[in-house]
């Protein structure tokens, strides 16, 4: 396996940094690294794929490494993480002020992933690169909050398609809205953690495991901490023909605590996502080292042999942060459970949903992945003098 994949100074130097606390990480390991020989401009370009500039100037500047990095890199370094952190803080004002508008309207809303991750988990706002704020909705109140970020100004970004698409398929709905600095906030409304591919996620205790969180004196519900780590598992599974390291340290760092694994494990074998948890899991132990004990891992969410070589094969610290898109594409056929679930899969989502409901895939304002999930170009940022 090492001699198919090349584990580089970059690669090493990314994985060390980024992590929010830098647990288990020593001062010399990264000095020696940055001494052995850098492609400063490899290093850049990844840690901007993969979402984790911010981190790598905190764990840079906690271990007083400046010195150590050549002058203009430095400078995009500590940039991004200042742009980040106005950013974020004026994502939050505008988070803060649609959920009292919602609460003020009796609608409860919980948040979901970056929006309750920034703060609660990470400690601090500018760590975490945000795309987008996704707030989960109950079914009977969708409607209503539409209505309510319309006259908020925002912009619903919408495809035609059919009614029986909406009905049958839509979990989530885009609205954006041009914050103060031409900052582009887009805010997903979810009304379920996760669209059925193939089946639907049912998690029928999930609004009442909710907790609440006090942030910034703003009351904030978030899901448990069990059902965040499911619901991170399910998005990496989502996005793993190019997954991003982000996700990975957000799984860490929900793992690294107290979690009810009787609860995930029922969950799992109820949802048929066993191998999506066993991923999420190999993935945070393999890239950060993350303790997990070996009988919920192993014993509990065993894949089948097939599944489990190609996840340790292609997510290995290694290659995962030069994952290719086909490699991406074979993994997520086998992270179904069944290979039943492959023809469902086919049948209900490639047909059904794709062919049948979604006829027409003209847009009228249906925002672009280049807007959704990428940050904003280096050129376009001020610099820090």
């Amino acid at each position: 396996m090492a001699g198919v994949f090349v584990n580089n100074t970059e690669n090493k130097l990314i994985l060390l940094l980024s992590r929010p606390a830098a647990d288990g990480v020593k001062r010399g390991q990264i000095y020696e690294l940055l001494t052995a020989g850098v492609n400063w401009e490899k290093l850049i370009s990844a840690a901007r794929r993969h979402e984790v500039t911010p981190l790598l100037y905190h764990n840079l500047c906690k271990f007083n490494l400046q010195k150590d990095i050549p002058p203009d890199t430095w400078r995009l370094i500590e940039t991004s993480y200042y742009y980040n952190m106005r950013r974020n803080l004026l994502i939050w004002k505008e988070l803060a002020s649609v959920i009292k508008t919602l609460d003020n309207a009796g609608i409860p809303v919980i948040v979901l992933k970056g929006g309750i991750l920034m703060e609660k988990f990470y400690g601090n706002l500018a760590l975490r690169i945000i795309n987008d704020i996704d707030i989960l909705i109950e079914d009977i109140h969708i409607n209503t909050t539409k209505d309510i970020l319309l006259r908020l100004g925002y912009k619903e970004c919408v495809r035609t398609r059919s009614s029986k698409y909406y009905e049958n398929y839509q979990t989530e709905f885009v609205f954006q809205r041009l914050l103060p600095g031409k900052i582009n906030f887009i805010m997903e409304i979810h009304k379920a953690i996760s669209g059925a591919r193939p089946h639907k996620i049912a998690l029928p205790n999930l609004w009442n495991r909710k907790q609440e969180n006090i942030l910034y004196r703003q009351k904030i519900m978030s899901l448990s901490r069990e059902d965040m780590f499911l619901h991170c598992a399910l998005h990496l599974r989502r996005h793993i023909r190019r997954p991003v390291l982000k996700f990975i340290v957000d799984i860490n760092l929900l793992i690294s605590g107290s979690l009810d694994w009787g609860y995930i494990e029922k969950s799992a074998n109820e949802n048929h996502i066993r191998n999506t948890v066993y991923l999420s899991v190999y993935a945070a132990k393999e890239l950060f080292g993350t303790y997990v004990p070996q009988n919920n891992v192993e014993d509990k969410f065993q894949p089948r042999i097939l599944t489990k070589y190609l996840i340790r094969y292609f997510l290995n610290r290694n290659a995962f942060l030069t994952t290719k898109l086909w490699r991406g594409w074979l993994l997520r056929i086998f992270l179904f459970d069944r290979m039943l679930d492959i023809f469902v899969f086919l049948w209900k989502v490639c047909f059904l949903e794709k062919i049948i409901c979604d006829k027409c895939l003209g847009g009228l304002s249906y925002i672009s992945d280049s807007l959704r999930h990428r940050q904003e170009p280096l050129e376009n940022i001020p610099m820090c003098k």
